[in-house]
């Protein structure tokens, strides 16, 4: 297997000098660089024997599809020093970045147990995550992670990112505003939470950045808002990107699902001396609609990036072994005075769970004032593994009440209800591939207006994801108040379950059987009832001779 960048820059150690120490010292004094025993990246010197195949990979034109083969190294992996251990206090190593004072890896910290111990954000947008079962960083040199924005001919992106020869540039960095502490307790209801505030120069544009985390889920959100306080609209490249580190291992596969456009890194071993993937993946899975997604050699990735060009839905890596990175884009306009929000999850799966997703529906678009309306809670599970639902839960809008006895499907048993917020308990199991639905009705608002719905669920160390599709109701005034349909039986083609009434059962498989319109064939059964077509003809026939039978004899009586 190829080498990783640690166990590159383990091998320089012994290269460099005494001299070269000497000069390395000197300069990163001179710069302000941390401290005076850590290699310069800028100033020590390439070992004799750096290949150069790395370096012609990297200058590939974009789109092209990578070469197989175990990676080599650049000159500028080969000076970099190793990634850090995870820090217990929450801050990392520093380093310098082309001779300028070093930037601080510092930034809000989010520390659990796991599966991810650290969750770092850098003031200036760059992170950080530990993985409990990992020895190293889950980017390489900790920080190689980060918000990246282009608006026009300028990219906006983290100061700190290795390696430097090849990070996406030129690029500006962020002026950083602002950083809250961290917030919440870690539960489903209200995680762990950081805020951090920057500005993008002169554009008028400023970034919100919120990332949460729930303490013991594989996977953790990030929000970015993007403000605009200029006087015209900006039109802007968002990016979310990170170089890889999977298992301890710098090289790896790459994966995509199309469905969703998720795209992830993936880990390997060496099966009889070749590599192989494994279900080990490190996922950008997009929440926000829009997205384009690329996967690649860190280089092409960072490349990219540098030239302000939106990712083009390619997974160059996905069957070749690569020190490879990965990430999503969207193209953003931002009004003038107003905001855009772009949201993904970042998972770290041992097994290679994907989010699961759950949407709510409306089963009319609109309503009257203080009628009755039902919604239609859907979960959905994409994995080839059983997953179980610790709860179920919608935050109802303002104005809206929960109606007793209305919940029916997974369970027949009303929701704990706090304020607004509606909680069904579970365990609710979820067989692989599977949905689970849940139907109850609410009396809506008395004001006119747009209300829209929440839903979610906690699947334990799995994330849930918001789906697509409806989620509000238009309550109209003047509108005539029509009784709520009947529960459907399928939703978007696929079976859904009836609950008992003492426990509550998952949903059937993805099963649909659809009725044929054609006339039946004699002695076959009816499309709509299945009854038996000739059966019913022989009981026609009867009952006709039996009323003629009855007519005759009323005649006689008559006539007796």
């Amino acid at each position: 297997m190829g080498l990783t960048h640690g166990v590159r820059n383990l091998v320089i150690g012994s290269a460099l000098t005494a001299g070269a120490v000497a000069v390395t010292q000197g300069v990163a004094a001179a710069d302000g660089d941390p401290p005076p025993n850590a290699p310069s990246s800028t100033n020590a010197p390439p070992p004799t024997n750096a290949p150069s195949s790395h370096l012609a990979r990297a200058a590939r034109p974009a789109g092209e599809q990578a070469v197989s083969g175990p990676p080599t190294a650049t000159a500028e992996e080969l000076v970099q020093p190793p990634p850090p251990p995870p820090p217990p206090t929450g801050t990392s190593a520093s380093g310098s970045v082309s001779r300028r004072p070093a930037a601080q890896a510092t930034g809000a910290t989010i520390t659990t147990p796991g599966p991810l111990t650290r969750i770092q954000t850098g003031p200036d947008l760059n992170c950080a995550v530990s993985h409990r079962s990992d020895s190293s960083p889950a980017f390489f040199t900790d920080t190689a992670c980060g918000t990246f924005v282009a608006v026009e001919d300028t990219l906006f992106g983290p100061d700190l990112l290795r390696p430097d020869t090849t990070a996406p540039k030129p690029r500006s960095t962020y002026t950083r505003l602002r950083q809250s502490p961290v917030t919440g307790s870690g539960s489903f209801l209200d995680p762990h939470k950081v805020m951090t505030e920057v500005s993008l120069g002169a554009t008028g544009l400023s970034i919100t950045q919120t990332d949460s985390y729930v303490a013991g889920q594989e996977s953790y959100r990030t929000d970015v808002t993007v403000a605009n306080a200029g006087p015209v609209a900006r039109t802007a490249q968002l990016y979310r990107a990170g170089d890889c580190v999977v298992g301890d291992s710098d090289e790896g596969f790459g994966s995509v699902d199309i469905a969703t456009g998720a795209v992830a890194c993936v880990g390997a071993v060496s099966n009889r001396n070749h590599p192989v993937p494994t279900a080990r993946t490190q996922q950008w899975y997009p929440i926000s609609p829009g997205s384009h997604y690329y996967e690649d050699v860190y280089s092409e990735v960072w490349a990219r990036i540098g030239a302000r060009l939106p990712f083009p839905d390619l997974c160059a890596a996905c069957a070749t072994y690569e020190d490879n990175a990965a990430g999503l884009s969207w193209q953003i306009t931002v009004p003038s005075g107003g905001t855009v929000t772009r949201s993904h999850l970042t998972t770290f799966s041992l097994l290679g769970v994907m989010p699961l997703t759950v949407t709510t529906t409306p089963q009319a678009p609109t309503a009257a004032p203080g009628s009755v309306a039902t919604y239609t809670v859907v979960v959905s599970n994409p994995n080839g593994v059983t997953v179980n639902l610790d709860s179920i839960v919608d935050i109802l809008p303002a104005g809206f009440a929960y109606i007793p006895g209305s919940t029916s499907r997974i369970t027949t048993l009303d929701p704990t209800i706090t304020g607004q917020l509606l909680t069904w308990r579970g365990p609710m199991e979820m067989s692989p591939f599977s949905l689970l639905a849940l139907d109850f009705s609410v009396r809506v608002a008395a004001v006119p207006g747009d209300y829209l719905n929440q839903a979610g669920a906690d699947a334990g160390p799995y994330a849930v994801a918001p789906g697509t599709g409806s989620t509000g109701i238009t309550v109209v005034a003047g509108l005539e108040e029509v009784p709520p349909p009947v529960n459907p039986t399928s939703v978007g083609g696929v079976a859904l379950a009836r609950a008992s009434a003492n426990a509550p059962a998952p949903l059937a498989p993805r099963v649909f059987q659809t009725r044929s319109l054609v006339a039946p064939r004699t002695g076959g059964t009816l499309p709509a009832t299945g009854s038996d077509a000739q059966g019913l003809l022989m009981l026609a026939t009867f009952l006709l001779a039996g009323g003629g039978a009855l007519t005759t004899a009323g005649h006689r009586g008559r006539l007796s």
